[in-house]
């Protein structure tokens, strides 16, 4: 996500804490992240054209597509 809100115009949240584990003091799998104006996409999905679908799945894979450029980056960096 740090990489997407550096590189593009798409507003991402600021994440202040995350744990993928059940490790914690909460035990279970958390993300705390700052809330962002709008709706969601569920909300608004069926009243959306075809046309608005198909550019709303193009972003995602975008950003999905950058998200994994910069894990892959980050990592050829831990090993380098």
């Amino acid at each position: 996500m740090k990489y997407v809100a550096q590189n593009t115009n798409i507003k991402v949240p600021v994440v202040y804490d995350w744990n993928g584990t059940a490790q914690n003091p909460i035990k279970t799998p958390y993300i705390f992240m700052e809330r962002l104006p709008g709706q969601h996409l569920y909300q608004v999905w069926d009243g959306l054209t075809i046309r608005q679908k198909i550019g709303v799945l193009r972003q995602w894979n975008i950003v999905s597509v950058m998200d994994a450029m910069s894990v892959q980056r980050d990592r050829l960096s831990l090993h380098g």
